[in-house]
């Protein structure tokens, strides 16, 4: 029997630290694919996954044909249409008969399941250079990413026409960013950079831990050979650094952040500290990113009816935010327990 990893059960998959641990089987086309996966024997998948201790939640499956299909406790089943139509690169191998959706191809099945903010944070998270330990989603680790920016708008300009979920993918990878280094760091550069008619601030040319070399002076300030400026607009030289007190409570963490500032301004750039109170206050936030935008002599348009449209956006990011931290590890989750083992 073969599995596959469909939508928001690949997406779990490829967010969870796992594939640092997984051989790297690789890419599969899509006839050798359908030729492993023939119709899900219920028997050998709801059987041992109801007797595993954890969290009974439903796995998202792909399946060949609709004939296929089958009602179940564990699983819901999901058919693509001509998946043999499907890019290049669109399923990788990830153990034993078991396949997943490609990162990329998950973001586009995730268009029909999500809104557009939480799309928009689950492409920027598959970009990103952080993954959940599957044991505890407050615990992260370091990546390389999944993906990238590009590779996501590549696949989806393939992706043939028909394709359910193409239109809002299209669209919400025009607010996609690359490298956030936590959850926190994603709903900050979201709130900067949606554009105005969706609650953002429309802050133009953000980036996230971007690297800058010190120069000759400002390399006597500090003791590291290059800085990660958290948020960068780098027209304008302007730095917005998060100040997160799970990460920057140490002194010598304090040490290092206060050399960093010392140098990068004086190579010209402004840092602003942001704290988590500021990011959880959106009256705070947004007298902070108003004062960002004036000083990069952007007109700072205002109105009761922008700025409520901004104190709900940013309540929905901040909710999306906790919800997801908020879910259970999947380690925790009887259909991954199950998984796990035969990963």
């Amino acid at each position: 029997m073969g599995l596959v990893l469909y939508g928001i059960t690949a997406y779990e998959y490829w967010r969870s630290s796992l594939p640092r641990y997984m051989p790297e089987y690789g890419e599969v086309s899509a006839s050798n694919l359908l030729s492993a996966c023939g119709p899900t024997s219920l028997r050998e998948l709801t059987g041992p996954i109801i007797r595993t201790e954890g969290i009974l939640d439903k796995m998202h499956l792909l399946v060949s044909s609709p004939s296929a299909r089958r009602r179940s406790k564990v699983a819901e089943f999901h058919c693509c249409r001509a998946v043999d139509a499907l890019p290049k690169g669109s399923f990788y191998q990830i153990g034993a008969g078991i396949y997943a959706c490609s990162p990329e191809l998950c973001f586009v099945q995730l268009a029909n399941e999500l809104s557009l903010f939480e799309l928009v944070r689950a492409g920027t998270d598959l970009c990103s250079r952080y993954l959940f330990s599957p044991y505890d989603r407050m615990e992260t680790v370091e990546c390389e990413p999944v993906t990238t920016r590009k590779r996501l708008g590549q696949f989806i300009e393939t992706m043939p026409k028909w394709t359910p979920g193409l239109k809002r993918a299209r669209r919400a990878i025009r607010w996609v960013l690359e490298n956030s280094r936590s959850p926190r760091e994603t709903s900050l550069a979201m709130v900067m950079n949606l554009p105005s008619r969706l609650g953002g601030f429309q802050i133009p040319g953000v980036e996230l831990n971007c690297r800058i070399s010190p120069d000759e002076t400002a390399g006597l300030l500090a003791r590291r050979s290059y800085f990660e400026a958290d948020v960068l607009l780098r027209e304008h030289k302007r730095i917005l650094e998060y100040e997160s007190d799970l990460y920057h409570g140490g002194s010598q963490q304090g040490s290092h952040d206060y050399e960093k500032i010392a140098s990068l301004q004086t190579m010209g750039y402004v840092v602003t500290p942001i704290t988590t109170w500021q990011m959880d206050s959106f009256e705070a936030l947004e007298a902070l990113l108003l004062s960002v935008m004036g000083s990069m002599g952007m007109r700072n348009r205002m109105g009761d009816e922008l700025s409520l449209r901004r104190r709900e956006t940013h309540y929905q990011i901040m909710q999306d935010e906790r919800r997801q931290r908020e879910l259970p590890p999947i380690a925790d989750m009887a259909p991954w327990r199950y998984l796990i083992a035969r990963l």
